[in-house]
Formats: C-alpha cells, structure tokens, sequence
C-alpha cells in the first residue's frame, strides 16, 4: 500500500509540473451551449500572465483543437510557453477546444457536405470571440491550430473566413484534403480575395509518411504540388512539413516550426535595437525613437500593436551595462539603468 501510495504521489506531481506554464496563468475551464450546432462544447481559456501588469496591449488568440486528447494539447501548450518565454511570438490568448468522437467529424464537414462545420465557425468566430473581447483586450490576429480533422476544418475556417483566421498550422492534413472539391474552390477563392487585405496570412500543413501509417500523405503531397504550380500571393507565407513519422506524432515535429515561421518577425524588432547598440558612440543617448520605430514596423505588418516586453528591455540594459566592446565606459551604468 505504501508503494501503491508512493508511487501515486510521484505521477500527481508529474502532472502538476506537466499542466504548470512561465508565461501563462491556470487555466479556466468552461462548457458552452452553441445554439448553432444544438450542442455544448468544452472550453479551456488561458491568459498571458502579463495580462494583468499592462495596458495598452492586445493579445492575439490562438484556438487550439483537441483538447480531449491531452499527450497533443499538453504538448502545444507547452510548446506556446517556451516560444512566449523566449520571446520567440507574442503573448497570446489560448482557446482550447474538446471535440467528442460522436461530433468531431461532423462538425469539421462543411454544411454544403452534410456537416457542421459552418455552423461551428459561426459559434467560435461570432458567440466565443465576442465573448472574449467582452473580457479581455484581443487584437485582430487570430491563429487556429488542428489535427487530422480539426487541421482539415482549421484549413476550410481559413479560407471561409478569411479576414478573421490570419494563421492555420494544420498537422497531417491539408487543405481540400482527399480532394474535396468545394473546399477546393473555398480556397481558390480565398487566394483570390486576400491581396486586398491589409493582413498578412500563413497556412502550415504536414503529414508524416505512409510507410510509417501516416495515410494522409498522397493528399498532401497532391495540395503541394497544387501550390507549386500556383502563383501564390504575397500576403501568404505558406509551409510545408514532412517527417517520416506516424499520424499521431506529426503534430509534435510540426507545430513549434509553424509558430516559430509564423512570427519570426516579432522577434525582429529586439534584434534590430541589439544592433543598433553596436553602431553607438560613447556620448550617444539611448536612441528610443530607434528603438520604437523596429517595433511600430513590426505591428503594422502583423496589424495588431507590438510592444517591447521584458526581455527587451533586460537585453537592451545588459548591453549597455556589460560593454562588450568598450564603448560606452563610464557612462555604460548610466544608460543601463535609464532603460531599466
């Protein structure tokens, strides 16, 4: 009994560290009544924890799929935390979302097929996204990220809602996957529609292997070579991923790539104002004009307002403090601690 009890200690703090996030306060966990699809739905809703220390500032929102299946969402939300932490993507508001076996095909079918799908994209982008606006500061960039089915409805959301979906990372699927012809033409439409945006787009898609019982990768292969011979617009960046790995692990190698492409130029604007420090003269004032200016480009190429986070200012301070190449001397603390 004492091994039994021993042992169970041990896994419930695994799964403490497990669930525990940086950059991210504890979940919140509701069931929603979606009058669209007749039928509740379970929610997870994550904040930054920085939410409540600033203001002025939007957060972008990412719906995450499959809550229910938990080594996968555990997986992302992980994997959200350490590119947050790193400054590697903006602090965002996650939405998790479950889908039960007995509704989840149905609901990533589009109507026009026999499903729900239209009905579920009215009940996310209209009932939840009010919702957490009524809530929470929420800019206008929202990412979706699914799996298998819910990749394929991610992909069909993108394109039928075009000025609301700004980014898809759809692991082991693709868009019109098996060559569903009215997605086909969603999409068409939306490549067609979206140079008149102001936005920037991004649409990542992946698939593991047959050999290795990924047997989504034909209809993969098939949407990439679509695109190939396409003139894609320049509003949309578009990924392709293939690893030599089963359905189920695909989405592991898949996301972390994604998010990293979709917002490497977030990361830019720190980078930039680095550079700037090796330019300097010693008699030179922190340049915060400069320094704003990275970070006002940046915002309007994503078209939510981007400001510099903590580990701006630490690295901007560490540089001026440290002096790597002797150039500031005495005045190197002065500066240093103007920025802190």
């Amino acid at each position: 009994m004492k091994i039994v009890f021993f042992s169970f200690c041990i896994l419930q703090s695994y799964f403490s560290f497990c669930q525990s996030t940086t950059s991210f306060n504890a979940p919140v966990d509701t069931v929603v009544y979606a009058k669209q699809l007749d039928d509740s739905i379970s929610l997870q809703i994550i904040t930054p924890s920085i939410i409540q220390y600033s203001s002025g500032v939007s957060y972008p929102v990412i719906f995450l799929f499959d809550k229910q299946n938990e080594i996968n969402y555990q997986y992302n939300l992980e994997t959200i935390d350490y590119l947050t932490s790193l400054s590697a993507m903006p602090p965002c508001i996650i939405v998790g979302v479950a889908f039960e076996n007995s509704t989840r095909n149905k609901w990533t079918t589009p109507n026009i097929s026999g499903g729900k799908a239209d009905d579920l994209i009215s009940f996310l982008f209209e009932d939840i996204s009010l919702l957490l606006k009524t809530k929470f500061p929420v800019a206008n960039f929202t990412t979706l990220i699914g799996h298998s089915r819910t990749a394929i409805f991610s992909s069909y959301a993108q394109s039928k809602t075009y000025p609301l979906v700004n980014a898809v990372v759809a692991s082991s699927t693709a868009n019109f996957d098996f060559g569903d012809e009215n997605t086909k033409k969603q999409f068409e439409f939306f490549l067609n529609e979206i140079e008149k945006s102001r936005s920037q787009y991004f649409l990542t898609f992946s698939s593991g292997t047959n050999f290795q019982l990924d047997y989504h990768e034909a209809s993969v292969d098939s949407f990439a070579n679509y695109l190939n011979d396409l003139q894609i617009p320049s509003k949309l960046t578009i990924m392709h991923v293939k690893e030599p790995v089963d359905h189920f692990v695909i989405p592991g190698l898949t996301v972390n790539r994604a998010l990293a492409n979709i917002f490497a130029s977030y990361r830019k604007a720190a980078i930039y104002s680095l550079e700037v420090i090796q330019g300097q003269q010693q008699n030179d004032s922190v340049p915060w004009r400069q320094y704003l200016s990275f970070y006002e480009e940046q915002s309007a190429y994503y078209g939510f307002k981007i400001v510099p986070d903590l580990l701006f200012y630490n690295s901007i301070a560490s540089s001026y403090a440290n002096d790597y190449d002797g150039v500031f001397k005495d005045k190197s603390s002065v500066l240093a601690l103007e920025v802190l």
